[in-house]
């Protein structure tokens, strides 16, 4: 199989978190909560699956490589659980807005802590340039 290049690698993750986005959107508006999380899921497998499959080397180093691995599960396991425990107390949140807004802070944690991430990897991209 031919392995991609970073442009098209940086093209299809960017592509994916589009159609994860407007997934999760159109689907927790209409009330719909099992498949975001599935369509995450599933958005997570394709990520790692396309990283096996590019030509980039993205350490250089085995310790830093170790680290970065390390972080990178830390926060995946952080968000899946946050997400999975999120998504459940908005649906709750019909009965009992103190679930609803419990649901939507812990959510918005999660994607503060993803944005957050985001921010830090590409400043420390742009200072080792």
């Amino acid at each position: 199989m031919k392995k991609l290049s970073q442009r098209k690698y940086i093209l299809y993750r960017l592509l994916l978190i589009i159609t994860l986005s407007v997934t999760v959107g159109a689907f927790v508006s209409v009330g719909n909560y099992i498949i975001p999380l599935v369509s995450f899921c599933v958005v997570m497998l394709a990520m790692w699956r396309l990283k096996k499959n590019t030509a980039i080397q993205f350490t250089d180093e085995r310790v830093e490589k170790i680290g970065g691995i390390a972080a990178r599960y830390t926060l995946s396991i952080l968000l899946l659980f946050l997400v999975f425990i999120g998504i459940p107390l908005i649906a709750l949140g019909k009965n009992s807005p103190t679930f609803y807004f419990v649901g939507n802070l812990v959510n918005f944690i999660a994607m503060g802590s993803l944005l957050c991430y985001a921010f830090i990897f590409h400043f420390l991209n742009k200072k080792g340039e």
